[in-house]
């Protein structure tokens, strides 16, 4: 942010030399001034106002390009490292027109129309996503960690650090955790208003939480988050508690790269009869855990593709996953595949990457 101020200080004072120096040219050139002093002052005065509201514009805007180029660079870093901490983004979203939205990490956000067609729709290449379909629904600062993709309702948002969702109540929730203290889960109201809803001091193994995964909102209010290993819940009376914690026999059989041992478990979405789905990314499937804490696997992607996020639109499920293979520029090329109410898997949409474009699967 100092970065971001300095920057649009030295574009504003850049401004006002301008002016300052065009004024005493117009003055100088004239026989009699038409610029006395209390007039010259009138319109420097003028001139400081005008560029106070460029630089709140130019602030928040060179804001956003720095959080833009500092991910950049953490990616760029990463591939030349080999560091293994990395991951592609899991955000993933469908309106009620059916019109998809998902992250491409490092690129920016696709949207697949209602008739099938993709199209490279906003440079946020943010990890995360949210999508508020009411019309007051939390809008965050178009700079910093959050960046509204969309103009009216519905809202799209994307994360740049932690999950987000979006309840039917119009409020974010994501969680949140600094300087050595517990996790806490914020709720932004439609107002701006930033609360803790809760705060979390560990996992489902009862050792400190790092991480939080994903994190969905039921219709009912109720919210599921994962961890590596588990999904939990906090209920409308801001209770905490263990939905399961989920074990997949031979899921670890070929590692997915970029991947922690165990399911890895990452995106999720809540279904119409309160089901969860879950992108379990380290075994390379998405899961149906129903209320009885049933689990089922609903769609198994072949190496090396691994689901990293989870959407649902009526019956329909919709999976973004991304190919996890050891190149040097961690070209992570996504796609989206669609689950039908009866089994059937549907190819969406493919990203490929050179030339930068997306296809349509036949």
């Amino acid at each position: 942010m100092r970065w971001a101020a300095l920057l649009c200080w030295f574009s504003c004072n850049c401004r006002f030399r301008r002016v300052r120096s065009a004024a005493r040219a117009q003055d100088d050139e004239l026989s009699e001034p038409i610029f006395g002093p209390s007039a010259w002052a009138s319109l420097i005065a003028l001139k400081i106002e005008e560029m106070k509201t460029v630089c709140v514009k130019g602030y928040e805007e060179a804001s956003a390009w720095l959080k833009r180029a500092q991910l950049a660079l953490v990616l760029w870093a990463l591939s030349i490292t080999g560091g293994t901490w990395a991951h592609p983004g899991s955000g993933i979203v469908v309106n009620r027109q059916g019109e998809v939205f998902f992250t491409d990490t490092g690129k920016g956000v696709w949207k697949i129309d209602s008739r099938g067609n993709l199209t490279y729709f906003h440079s946020s290449s943010y990890h995360w996503m949210a999508l508020g379909e009411t019309r007051h629904a939390a809008v965050p600062p178009s700079w910093g960690d959050f960046q509204k993709v969309t103009r009216g309702a519905p809202t799209v948002v994307t994360s740049s650090d932690v999950p987000i969702t979006i309840g039917t109540d119009g409020c974010m929730y994501y969680a949140h955790q600094s300087g050595g203290h517990p996790m806490e889960v914020l709720r932004q109201d439609p107002s701006g208003e930033t609360s803790v809803l809760v705060t979390i001091a560990t996992n489902a193994e009862g050792q400190p939480i790092r991480w939080v995964n994903g994190i969905a909102a039921g219709a009912d209010g109720t919210l599921y988050f994962t961890e590596d290993s588990a999904v939990q819940k906090i209920s409308k009376e801001r209770v905490v508690s263990t939905v399961m914690k989920v074990q997949i026999a031979g899921c670890q059989a070929e590692a997915v790269l970029d991947s922690p041992p165990g399911p890895y478990l990452r995106g999720l979405a809540v279904g119409l009869d309160g089901e969860l789905f879950v992108a379990a990314t380290g075994c390379r499937r998405v899961l149906k855990i129903t209320p009885p804490r049933k689990v089922t696997t609903v769609l198994e992607a072949e190496s090396p593709w691994s689901p990293t996020g989870v959407a649902v639109h009526g019956s329909d499920v919709f999976v973004l996953e991304y190919e996890h293979i050891p190149v040097p520029d961690r070209q992570w090329r996504p796609r989206v595949r669609k689950v039908t109410a009866h089994g059937k898997v549907i190819s969406l949409a493919l990203v490929e990457r050179e030339p930068k474009q997306g296809t349509r699967p036949d």
